[in-house]
């Protein structure tokens, strides 16, 4: 049902069909946590990993939209392959992967770099004709900008591929955890991978409403990102709801809001009410209390 309202609010039902009908290109959209998987090696407990069978009896193009990202710094070829991944494992990979004595032996970047390891596309193309910037899709209006570039980056190597959409961007390799540092070669009649205006980076400790800090780590899932994003939109839109934040904000003088894995270190001197969504920080009720 989600999978349905999806491809039908974004264009791409639409699309298929019209590809279909004006030049009968036999095309098919696929929900892949519906798919045959197969089980690979996997770095991490339990040692295995669900692919999608796919992979193995198709060419695997990797399409990206050139992003920054507020846990990742950029979201390009190597992360954008966790939508290979089952929903539960999607989690996972924020969270790390557990050990039978509750051990944590992994966090997202290592995850991504694995995955990396285990499958590469035959191609990967960077959409960069209309990018983001600042702190990545699922942030307010004034913390992401879009930026116009009308380019494309493809390669065969999609490491190589990530490492050119930097040098774009203006981001040094070493900010990015995830990706190796390799050199580009540019194929004949190739654009110069010039870097006209750097792209606006994220912030750790962002400031959505008013006086209400919003904290965030690589620990933090898609769940927990998403009901933040979701809540967000229904303040945007909502004069009600932003009336009765104006009301909170000046009880207040200062709200600091925590999503995914937190640490005591992570929580600043300065701070004000404390705030905690989800699962992971629920250690730190008896802290606020």
């Amino acid at each position: 049902e989600n999978f349905q309202s999806l491809i039908e609010t974004s264009g791409y039902e639409k699309m298929v069909e019209n590809l279909k009908e004006k030049y009968s290109v036999p095309l098919s959209l696929v929900n892949l946590e519906n798919e045959d998987l197969d089980e690979y090696k996997w770095k991490f407990p339990p040692y295995k990993l669900k692919l999608p069978s796919l992979l193995k009896t198709h060419s695997y193009i990797n399409l990206p939209k050139m992003k920054t990202h507020g846990t990742c710094m950029v979201t390009l070829g190597l992360k954008n392959q966790k939508g290979l991944l089952l929903l539960k494992n999607k989690k996972k990979f924020h969270l790390g992967f557990r050990d039978k004595n509750d051990v944590y032996h992994s966090n997202l970047h290592e995850c991504i770099f694995e995955l990396g390891n285990l499958v590469q596309p035959e191609l990967t193309i960077c959409d960069a004709t209309l990018a983001l910037e600042g702190n990545g899709p699922t942030t307010n209006p004034g913390l992401t900008w879009v930026k116009k570039l009308n380019i494309c980056i493809g390669g065969t190597d999609m490491v190589e591929v990530d490492n050119a959409c930097c040098q774009i961007m203006g981001i040094p390799v070493d900010l990015v955890e995830h990706l190796p540092k390799v050199n580009v070669s540019l194929a004949p009649g190739s654009l110069p991978l010039d870097c006209e205006e750097p792209f606006k980076r994220p912030v750790k400790r962002t400031k959505p409403y008013g006086n209400m800090y919003h904290h965030s780590s690589m620990w933090t899932c898609t769940g927990c990102q998403m009901t933040l994003t979701r809540m967000n939109r229904k303040i945007a839109f909502n004069p009600e709801l932003r009336e009765k934040l104006k009301e909170r904000n000046k009880k207040y003088e200062r709200i600091d809001f925590f999503i995914g894995r937190t640490e005591e270190k992570d929580i600043p001197d300065d701070h004000g009410v404390l705030l905690f969504c989800g699962n992971c920080t629920k250690k730190y009720l008896d802290y606020i209390q």
